[in-house]
């Protein structure tokens, strides 16, 4: 399960439990946050080559990346070689209100049509309101 953060730092201890005789009050559900996960990198490669691609975290609207939550990147392929399967804030060469990117080493060891895929799972906030944000994305590459 992924815990947020509070929006405005670390969440606040439990409220007291209501009396018995209160009517119970359903939790809101977390607004669902507009967002967007994209990867750029080449669209061909040298067998052998070490490249790279580019992982971009962008909310939308009124949100904003929560920075003190956990943010996890996890990267996939049945063909590439990857350096790592998964990536969090310490990787991030940008880390903004606004975006976060972060660098994704492959290779490939044979010729061919090759797929990087990606999974994020971020947390955002705007106002007084937390959400978080799943997305995938993928990457095609061509191999000679």
């Amino acid at each position: 399960m992924f815990a947020l953060v509070a929006c405005n730092g670390p969440a606040s201890p439990s409220e007291p439990a209501a009396a018995q005789d209160s009517p119970a009050v359903a939790a809101a559900p977390a607004p669902s946050a507009d967002c967007t996960v994209e990867v750029e990198g080449p669209s061909s490669a040298v067998v052998g080559t070490r490249t790279k691609a580019t992982v971009t975290l962008r909310p939308r609207g009124r949100f904003e990346v929560n920075q003190d939550a956990p943010l996890s990147v996890r990267v996939s392929s049945d063909s590439l070689s990857l350096d790592k399967e998964r990536y969090t804030v310490d990787d991030a060469t940008v880390l903004a209100p606004d975006e976060v990117a972060m660098e994704i080493p492959f290779s490939a060891a044979t010729p061919g049509r090759h797929t990087l895929e990606v999974h994020a799972h971020f947390g955002l906030c705007g106002g007084d309101a937390c959400a978080l944000c799943r997305k995938t994305a993928e990457l095609t590459t061509v191999v000679d």
